[in-house]
């Protein structure tokens, strides 16, 4: 019986483009029991179309065989939809003991049709066709039939539609359009197969087309299929899709020529009619020589990736590449411009932007691929990401989402944040090859957001670290300026204090010794004795103030040639013991007076030392002086000449056992102007200009020793300083380092003869 060349053809079709469907799903993930069920139901619907076509040029010999075959497929394309829709339509998918449950039956039915007469007992042939001759289960077949369409509809059909209602946006139009061409396939299979063909006459040909256009209803489902793939993402595999197109095309041109070529040349120059079975065999031989093109294939890919496969990419290096640019980049600009700039090139993007949130407003916008630069409006921004979750434009209802994506002319909005707050949101526009984003896309997306947001959050307080850190400095920089202004005031005010000291300090000294010279000699009687007790008294106490005020004048002036670098040191070699019985002997009307023993502890084998005598001199009288102030009557004070541990150096130390000094005291003692009454408790009444000990440390320091201070309070104090001892070579540097600068000569120590002898010259 010749089959018309045009359902061949559509039958061919078919069954090729169903199994390639199941193919290319199965490679996309054959780990997913969904992909796994989808080929095999794929594969039955093939199966069973090609029976059915089969049954109408096999042989007598196994025509029973196609026919039960035919049967069979029904049954198993049934279970392995079942399986397939109650996986897709759940996503833990299903269990091992219901795919048991399930296929039980199925076995069990395709035994009793393959193995015995029970159903299907042989067959009859009409002009118009063949029909099957049932068994004993005849009536009962009727009863099958209803419980097999029982089936699919309850346990395949009705999770589906279930997982449809549930359903929004993407997933709802991806399973409109698989339950579309699944009901359409079983309605139109159903009708042409099993009800029209009992109404028409088995010896009209017309038997056999009706019976047979069933095995076209698969179009309906590849075609509603491939349209829910290429438009909605079904299954996620269009880029595998269009990867195949250019194979398939050459598969198909190959078949339709040999195919064409052999029929027309049998029939126009062999005068011959092609039959059924040579019909058969050329598709055979078509589809070998097909399948032998597979290297050229391989070679064609190579081409077509570079024309159809521009936005493909592989999803791991790219996430890994992220992560990398995430790990190794701090500054949150950076990190934004290097991610956005990756997700363009890799997933072909046209443009895109980063837009980061921080307490109400927006922190950071980075943007490419954009014309001119977006404004992005803080309402906008927040209101998307109030929204709180991905937005895809194709896939959302119209609304004020939409309008907004729209607005603002983006295609993708994915939320960007950590398990504590929203950090942004990364708004992408449509792929540069215009297709829609697929779920590899949306994938990839989701799995970088989250770690996107906490690199963004940790560098968000990096950033605003670096803006404080850029505040702060600018502050300090202003307050530095100021305070160098102020330090620079301060100085010329300090440099005019000296000079006013230095000048008033010089000018007052002249008429204070006048004074005080005519003081001493009233009180000498050198003008007639003094009779009145009082009177002398009162001599007695302006002398006294005098010659504080004398002291005071020297130190003042002394502190400002100290501060100016112009005090002169005359360096020689000295026997300290002498500077100590001189300075003994000048105070020792005022020991006397208190009962307080001055007493020298001297190393024999002390050697000289390098020192100004009368600076020298001056230290000492400074410091036992100080002791006797502050040493109560019957005490004792005690001046220690040893070598020092330091080598080359004397170590010179002046004990007391008067009141003693604190801690805090001690470490203000050498400052100008320090006073610790607080520490001499005893001693209150006690005056002093506060500068001896500051002159004393600088003194110290010029002759290149240095001096400490050791007390407890009750039981004394001891000052101990050091000096160079004398060497040739050390005391002509010294001299030579003191002749470099520029000073002026060391003002004298105002003496009672000094005074003395600038009265008489003012006297003559």
């Amino acid at each position: 019986m010749l089959i018309n060349f045009a359902q061949f053809g559509l039958l061919f079709l078919s069954v090729i483009t169903t199994i390639f469907l199941g193919l290319t799903v199965f490679f996309k993930d054959p780990n997913k029991k969904v992909n796994i069920a989808f080929l095999l139901f794929a594969l039955s619907v093939s199966l069973w179309s090609f029976t059915n076509f089969f049954v109408d040029v096999v042989s007598e010999k196994y025509l029973l065989l196609a026919i039960k075959a035919e049967f069979v497929f029904v049954a198993f394309l049934c279970y392995f939809f079942v399986i397939f829709a109650r996986n897709f339509s759940t996503k833990q998918g299903t269990k091992k003991t219901t795919d048991i449950f399930f296929i039980v039956p199925i076995l069990i039915f395709s035994a009793i049709t393959i193995f015995s007469d029970l159903i299907i007992v042989g067959y009859k042939t009409f002009p118009g066709g063949i029909d099957v001759v049932y068994g004993a289960l005849e009536n009962n077949f009727y009863l099958l039939e209803i419980l097999l369409a029982v089936y699919l509809g309850l346990f395949g059909i009705i999770p589906v539609v279930y997982k449809y209602i549930k359903s929004k946006g993407l997933i709802k139009k991806q399973l409109q359009f698989l339950l579309l061409g699944i009901v359409i396939m079983v309605v139109f299979a159903t009708i042409t197969n099993l009800v029209l063909p009992n109404f028409v006459d088995k010896s009209e040909q017309i038997f056999t087309i009706l019976s047979r256009l069933g095995v076209y209803s698969t179009l309906f489902f590849v075609g509603t299929t491939s349209y829910a793939i290429i438009k909605h993402r079904l299954m996620d595999i269009r880029l595998v899709v269009a990867r195949t197109v250019t194979y398939s095309i050459l598969v198909t041109l190959i078949a339709v020529f040999y195919i064409g070529s052999t029929i027309l040349i049998s029939n126009t120059l062999l005068s011959t009619t092609t039959t059924n079975g040579q019909l058969t065999l050329y598709t055979v031989l078509t589809l070998i020589v097909a399948f032998t093109f597979q290297p050229m294939r391989r070679f064609l890919e190579e081409y077509t990736d570079k024309i159809f496969f521009k936005g493909a990419y592989d999803s791991n290096n790219l996430l890994s590449g992220l992560t990398k640019i995430m790990a190794e980049t701090i500054l949150i600009d950076d990190i934004a411009h290097n991610l956005l700039k990756r997700l363009i090139e890799n997933m072909r993007i046209t443009r895109g932007a980063f837009v980061l949130t921080d307490a109400g407003k927006i922190f950071v916008s980075e943007t490419q691929g954009y014309k001119e630069e977006p404004k992005f409006s803080e309402k906008d921004i927040f209101s998307l990401q109030a929204l709180d979750k991905d937005l895809v434009f194709e896939e959302i209802e119209e609304g004020p989402a939409k309008e907004m994506m729209r607005k603002l002319n983006v295609t993708v909005v994915i939320p960007l944040k950590t398990q504590v707050d929203h950090v942004g949101i990364l708004l992408l526009g449509e792929k540069a090859s215009g297709e829609i984003y697929s779920e590899k896309d949306i994938k990839v997306l989701e799995i970088f957001a989250p770690e996107a947001a906490i690199s963004f959050e940790n560098a968000k307080s990096v950033e605003k670290i670096r803006r404080f850190n850029i505040t702060l400095k600018e502050q300090v920089e202003r307050a530095t300026k100021q305070l160098r202004d102020a330090n620079e005031q301060l100085k010329d005010l300090d440099k005019l204090k000296d000079e006013f000291l230095s000048i008033a300090s010089h000018d007052l000294r002249t008429p204070m010794t006048a004074i005080k010279g005519y003081l001493w000699m009233a009180l000498n009687d050198r003008a007639g004795k003094i009779e009145n007790p009082a009177l002398k008294r009162y001599l007695d106490i302006s002398y006294a103030s005098s010659e504080r005020m004398i002291s005071l004048i020297n130190d003042l002036l002394n502190v400002s040639r100290i501060k100016a670098g112009r005090m002169q040191m005359i360096f020689e070699n000295i026997d300290f013991k002498q500077i100590v019985d001189q300075v003994f002997a000048e105070l020792a009307s005022k020991s006397t007076e208190k009962s307080i023993e001055l007493k020298y502890e001297g190393d024999p084998k002390v050697p000289h030392v390098i020192a100004d005598k009368q600076k020298m001199a001056e230290v000492l009288q400074n410091l036992v002086g100080n002791s006797l102030k502050f040493t109560p009557e019957k005490g004792k004070i005690t001046v220690n000449v040893k070598p020092s541990k330091e080598s080359g150096f004397v170590e010179v130390a002046v004990s007391d056992t008067g009141v003693g000094l604190s801690k805090e005291d001690a470490s203000k003692l050498f400052e100008k102007f320090a006073r610790v009454e607080q520490s001499y408790k005893s001693a209150k009444t006690t005056g002093g200009t506060g500068l001896g000990l500051y002159i004393t440390k600088n003194y110290t320091e010029m002759h290149g020793g240095k001096i400490w201070v050791t007390s407890e309070l009750g039981k004394g104090t001891t000052f101990t300083f050091t000096l160079k001892v004398f060497d040739k070579a050390v005391l002509d540097k010294m001299s030579a380092e003191n002749q470099k600068k520029e000073v002026s000569a060391a003002i004298p120590q105002t003496t009672t003869s000094m005074a003395k002898e600038a009265v008489v010259n003012t006297a003559k």
